[in-house]
Formats: C-alpha cells, structure tokens, sequence
C-alpha cells in the first residue's frame, strides 16, 4: 500500500514539473505595463545612435584554419601518447615490447570517446586493450589466435 502512495506521488510530481517546464506563455501581443501606455515585451529594440553598443558580442563562425585534425594533433595537457597507452597495456598483460608482437595500435574516435586501442599477441594469445586518454583501461580481452 505504502509503494503504490510513494508511486502515484512521484509520478504526479513528475507530471507537475513537466507541466510548469513547458507552461510558458506563447502570447504574440506584447503585454502593457501597469498604466498602459508602454508595452512591454522580452524583444530587444536597436539602441539610439547615441547609446553606446552592448560589450557582448554575436559568436561567429571561425574561419578554417590550416590546423590539424585532432587525430594529428599533439596530445592535449594530461593526454598519454600512443607510446604511453602501449606501455599500459603491456604492464596490464606482464609483458616488456620485446615479448610480444604489436598488431594494433592507434587512437580512435567510438561511441563519442577518443581512446587508444592496443592490440597485441605473445604465444598463441591476442591481447586487446581500449585505454582512455587519460590512462585508464577501459576494457581488455585476452582471445585465442585461432578464433
């Protein structure tokens, strides 16, 4: 009895929030103020010439640049480097480089994260790493090469 009151308040709460989000007034009239002469509305009218000019300024579109993409780019302050993300990974798996064969190793844009995959074999296993920019493993799988 108590779960059904919790639930039925919760949701008539919800639908009260919603309801006073999306309540706003869509008048097209521009209201009048108390004596009304002025009317008085949330538009901006141009300023008299001689009122000096708002500080704030229109974003503008930049003008394309020569830079890199940020796959070219230099590793941002606290970026790794791929170098970095490899050393990860083969301190994860318990390998020095010379142990293992690197089959993969580049930075990648998935699922709206930059990580760096590492992806390498020792004997007859391939070690797979997703590691974050910022040095954590993500995810990791160890597979047989014959799958």
């Amino acid at each position: 009895m108590k779960k059904t009151i919790i639930v039925l308040c919760l949701a008539i709460a919800a639908i009260v929030v919603m309801t006073a989000c999306g309540n706003k007034s869509q008048s097209s009239a521009p209201a009048q103020d108390a004596q009304g002469g002025q009317n008085i509305s949330n538009e901006t009218t141009p300023a008299p010439a001689d009122t000096p000019a708002p500080t704030e300024t229109a974003p503008t579109e930049a003008a394309p640049t020569d830079t890199p993409a940020p796959t070219e780019a230099a590793p941002a302050s606290g970026e790794i480097t791929e170098d970095q993300a490899k050393a990860i990974a083969l301190q994860a798996a318990g390998f020095s480089e010379a142990d293992v064969t690197l089959t993969k190793l580049h930075k990648d844009f998935d699922d709206g994260i930059w990580k760096y995959e590492v992806e390498f074999i020792q004997g007859e296993l391939e070690y797979s790493y997703d590691i974050s920019l910022d040095g954590i493993i993500m995810e990791s799988d160890i597979d047989s090469i014959y799958d």
